[in-house]
């Protein structure tokens, strides 16, 4: 699992594709676990990889770098918390994402993240169907659990989230994202997105605290790495977001175990922790 702390950033001047015959800018970043001039080295020879692509491609969109550059390069996020194992490797770190909110990143414990479909309107109608007829009708919450239940061969612990749910690997340590570790997410109605993540950026992700949209405060507008002229204003929207999110949980556990296997209880210990799993504060 890489973890760079050092990222660089160049700009590459291509011909515009809009008609126009002037140019465009794009950032290109490089990135090291080692140092500066290492990020400064890669972010000068992305920028030719990319002037050399544009010039001999014509049918890219205007945003073909951006989505590229999505999946392509890991988090460009602030490391704020290192998580070691007994023999002192890393097993994972919490980041703070492009909008603020505390991610934990790891490649030995599996997450899945499932988005909900089953809108509130089809709940209810399902709901009353029920109660006119006599004939339960299981939700999709129960049916996942069901689903979890059946898979006799891991355990894990499942949890709801504000938008779906987030299932966590319990019973096992595994060894990055491979491809045995895909087809098992794939047995679960995983977000096709998150696993797209997952295996281009090699490593599990899960959302520790809020989202500052839904407890009242304003994203983090401020890319990482931040300027020292951006430190002030930073600091001062982690006050007031940190004093909000202590107000919401970013999950609740519904099922699973509370043991885990010894590899994964610290991670595991962090992530519950972060997340107030065991509070009674609304989830957000």
């Amino acid at each position: 699992m890489k973890v760079p702390r050092f990222w660089h950033r160049e700009w590459v001047r291509v011909p515009a594709r809009d008609g126009s015959a002037g140019t465009w800018s794009i950032p290109r970043w490089g990135w090291s676990e080692n140092n500066s001039e290492e990020a400064e080295r890669m972010a000068a020879e992305r920028c030719w990889q990319t002037k050399q692509r544009w010039n001999r491609s014509a049918d890219f969109s205007n945003n073909w770098y951006h989505n590229q550059e999505y999946f392509a390069i890991p988090a460009r996020e602030e490391i704020v918390q290192e998580i070691a194992n007994e023999e002192g490797s890393i097993d994972g770190w919490v980041s703070r994402n492009g909008y603020g909110v505390l991610v934990l990143n790891t490649d030995v414990m599996l997450i899945i993240d499932m988005d909900r479909k089953e809108t509130p309107m089809r709940k209810a109608a399902k709901g009353l169907w029920s109660s006119w007829f006599g004939t339960p009708i299981k939700s999709e919450e129960e049916k996942l659990i069901e689903l979890f239940k059946a898979n006799q061969q891991d355990s894990f612990r499942l949890y709801r989230t504000f938008a779906g749910w987030r299932a966590i690997l319990i019973s096992r340590a595994v060894e990055g994202v491979t491809p045995s570790c895909v087809e098992l997410m794939k047995k679960f109605p995983v977000d096709p997105f998150y696993l797209k993540l997952c295996e281009r950026q090699k490593s599990f992700r899960a959302r520790l605290t809020a989202k500052p949209w839904r407890i009242g405060v304003p994203r983090c507008d401020i890319d990482f790495p931040r300027s020292s002229q951006m430190d002030e204003y930073f600091s001062r929207w982690e006050q007031e977001y940190n004093a909000a999110a202590t107000k919401f949980r970013a999950c609740e556990k519904i099922y699973g175990e509370e043991g885990a296997c010894e590899r994964l209880q610290n991670l595991l210990a962090i992530h519950d922790s972060l997340s107030q799993v065991h509070s009674a504060l609304p989830l957000a």
